[in-house]
């Protein structure tokens, strides 16, 4: 889980035992290829849609995005 205040993510990749983060609204920025090769990966991300500021290719690996996502289904999964 990264904290309320987390504005930018970059490089998070390769991060095979990583199996699920929680993305607060407050993140404005996620850079090219920040989840790739991170293959047991499920996003929660607090926002309705992809943000302006997270790049293209933030996600190259198509891993699923729980959007709107609630802390408490972030919690339960």
């Amino acid at each position: 889980e990264l904290p309320c205040e987390v504005e930018n993510i970059y490089g998070l990749y390769g991060c095979k035992n990583l199996r699920k983060i929680f993305i607060p609204k407050t993140c404005n920025i996620i850079s090219e290829y920040s989840f790739n090769g991170c293959d047991n990966l499920t996003i929660f991300a607090e926002v309705e849609m992809k943000p302006d500021g997270w790049y293209k290719t933030w996600n190259p690996d198509n891993r699923p995005v729980i959007w709107n996502a609630k802390k408490e289904e972030y919690d339960k999964f």
